[in-house]
């Protein structure tokens, strides 16, 4: 009587383990972690860029205001994704001083670009010290991302494999049952 009791509980078990197992699945190949780094590293890359075509505006005589401030917003958009949400939450366990300096750059950026409609070449080179020193910081927060986004997705590996072997301790269980 009780191994026709216990078939049917662990059937039950196994049921449920193999649904969890089907989900961590599904979650695995979501790749949510690896959109958050992606989207980390374009923070670099566009302030990065952002610091070329300060730097190419100031050698030249004259610059394109429209085209700085196109790559300025871009810059800022970039930083406004990891202002908040799943970016910022990645990040957030890293150096809460590198994160101030990362909003103070950017608040000092809105308020150059906000100051007046047209740009002087004295505005064009304080954006281009700011972006200049930021940039070291930016790395760091690339660096902070990419190990916190890695960390993240191997214990979400972790966490399948420990579930796919509970799965198959229940089903080997659920056979030497049924063999019994």
């Amino acid at each position: 009587v009780s191994i026709l009791v216990a078939v049917p509980v662990l059937l039950l078990l196994l049921a449920f383990l193999i649904g969890n197992l089907l989900r961590e699945m599904k979650s695995l190949s979501t790749a949510d972690t690896d959109n958050l780094q992606w989207t980390i590293l374009q923070v670099e890359t566009e302030v990065a860029n952002l610091n070329v075509a300060l730097s190419d505006a100031l050698a030249e005589d004259s610059f394109d205001e429209d085209g700085l401030r196109l790559r300025a917003d871009i810059a800022l958009s970039r930083l406004s994704i990891i202002e908040s949400g799943a970016a910022r939450d990645l990040i957030a366990g890293g150096d809460p001083a590198l994160l101030a300096r990362v909003d103070r750059y950017q608040a000092d950026l809105i308020d150059i670009l906000d100051a007046d409609p047209n740009l002087s070449r004295t505005d064009v080179g304080q954006m281009r010290d700011l972006t200049r020193a930021v940039r070291p910081d930016m790395r760091q927060l690339v660096l902070i991302g990419l190990e916190a986004g890695t960390e993240r997705a191997k214990a979400r590996r972790d966490q399948f494999s420990t579930q796919l072997a509970r799965t198959g301790f229940v089903a080997i269980a659920v056979i030497l049952g049924l063999t019994v």
